[in-house]
């Protein structure tokens, strides 16, 4: 299986990841992608498909990978998790854009592109040693016609020094999503539960962490350094209280940009769910 990881944190002995690509010998749905990597059938794991269907392979996979999720006390929910002991190979984006950067001239166009990209962010001041490359172009199966630009950003003044940058940014290849490319983002992965469509081209055009750079989708994911980040897992237990609608100030958004991530915020007030004095919205 090829996970992928988001957090910072992890419990002992685990790496919260998600199972993107999944060996269908194993567990096979046929709603889901399914593609070819080193010859061997693999499904893609989409959360925004069919309901039924999906929960229907999760339990499958469950029953196939037991030793692949746990349970947390402190969360009161369950996480995919991976066993240390049981990882094969770790990618480093670090190394994977140093060896793709300083490699001879590149004549695969999508690759080339990456990297013309890259050299763009270099332009905030970041240098290469803070920056990474991630997903199918990392691991060396992408498609020139498809893949995206995955670029992972390491540390919280870097992060913002590049969104700053591209805030203010001017380049012939650059552009932002329009508002009928969001609103389809809004409706493919089900954003229309719970946002309209003019406050969600509101809310994600102010986003420069997603673009266009030749016309390829690029992302970036900010990740906090190795001990520098906000919270620690276990530091907290969560408790559910119910769905709550809370109106409030911002006053810190730097820790926005991560998974998890927060506003802190003051003159809090909550418009509906149970009254309690709220400091900070934390979210994933």
């Amino acid at each position: 299986i090829q996970f992928k990881t988001f957090s910072n944190e992890h419990p002992p002995n685990f790496i919260i990841a998600k199972p993107k690509y999944i060996p269908v010998r194993e567990v096979y749905c046929k709603n889901l992608l399914i593609t070819n990597i080193f010859n061997q059938e693999f499904n893609r794991l989409n959360f925004w498909s069919d309901k039924k269907e999906l929960r229907y392979y999760l339990d499958f996979f469950s029953r196939s990978y037991p030793n692949y999720r746990i349970f947390s006390k402190d969360h009161m929910n369950w996480f995919f998790a991976i066993p240390r002991n049981k990882i094969k190979q770790i990618f480093d984006p670090k190394e994977g854009l140093k060896k793709l950067f300083f490699s001879p001239e590149q004549k695969d166009p999508h690759i080339k592109n990456s990297m013309d990209f890259v050299k763009l962010l270099l332009k905030s001041g970041v240098t290469i040693e803070n920056l990474g490359i991630t997903f199918s172009t990392l691991v060396g199966y992408h498609d020139p016609k498809y893949s995206d630009i995955n670029i992972v950003i390491y540390g919280k003044e870097n992060a913002w020094k590049i969104l700053n940058f591209l805030n203010s940014c001017s380049h012939p290849s650059l552009r932002w999503k329009t508002k009928v490319e969001w609103d389809l983002f809004r409706k493919k992965r089900n954003r229309y539960k719970f946002f309209t469509q003019e406050e969600f081209s509101d809310q994600m055009g102010r986003k420069k962490t997603e673009g266009f750079f030749n016309e390829t989708l690029f992302v970036l994911f900010p990740v906090e350094k190795e001990g520098g980040t906000w919270q620690t897992w276990g530091s907290e237990i969560c408790e559910p209280l119910g769905v709550a609608e809370v109106e409030g100030t911002v006053t810190d958004n730097s820790e926005s940009l991560f998974r998890p991530g927060r506003y802190k915020i003051k003159n809090s007030r909550v418009l509906s769910g149970e009254s309690v004095s709220v400091s900070q919205v934390v979210f994933y």
